[in-house]
């Protein structure tokens, strides 16, 4: 008899052991795993291409100083595309953030801009008022991006996402607007300083 005793002794202490556990585990906070940050980079240029500015908007981290939906036309992100390099993560006390190394290639807007224009001297001979002038331009710039021969720009770009709420956010600089763009800010910069003129859109 003392035999079975100490073996419903024994009994008990490992079912009460083993609810000590199960307890333990349950109140444990469940952690979603995180996905990695290319996944984020993919839905990002998706939704760029499908025209989907809104959200494409949605997935940068902050209130940047440059807006996707200012460049949101249907010729601005036409042939918009890129190439996965490489990508690292960096955690620590403070943040979590990713590095996403990117080849990203779209309409050469700088190169077209700047062939509309060199043609666009020889109009200000012609007898036009500057509305004209400028519906010109417009035209002539719109049908170069719209061309089948349309010239791209590459570039490397070094896409920064950080960690928030669980999700990776997008951080939007004028490097990575203008890579996304085909040189539009660049070029924009440029003919600012050529005419003296602040604002060229």
């Amino acid at each position: 008899m003392k035999h079975i005793y100490s073996m419903t002794k024994l009994t008990k202490f490992l079912i009460l052991l083993q609810i000590i556990i199960l307890s333990a585990c349950s109140s444990r906070e469940v952690v979603e795993p995180v996905p990695p940050p290319y996944e984020a980079v993919s839905a990002f240029f998706e939704h760029l291409q499908e025209r989907e500015y809104d959200e494409a908007q949605e997935m940068l981290h902050g209130v940047p100083a440059i807006s996707i939906v200012d460049f949101s036309s249907d010729l601005a992100f036409k042939l918009l595309s890129y190439e996965l390099i490489d990508y690292e993560i960096a955690i620590d006390d403070e943040s979590s953030y990713s590095h996403v190394n990117l080849r990203i290639s779209n309409t050469d807007f700088a190169t077209i801009m700047e062939t509309v224009l060199a043609e666009a001297f020889f109009w200000i001979f012609i007898e036009m008022t500057e509305a004209e002038l400028n519906e010109r331009i417009y035209q002539d710039l719109i049908e170069g991006m719209k061309a089948e021969d349309a010239p791209t720009r590459e570039v490397e770009y070094s896409m920064r996402l950080e960690l928030y709420e669980g999700a990776w956010k997008i951080v939007l600089d004028e490097a990575l607007a203008d890579a996304l763009t085909g040189g539009m800010l660049s070029f924009a910069e440029y003919a600012a300083a050529w005419t003296g003129n602040v604002s060229v859109y």
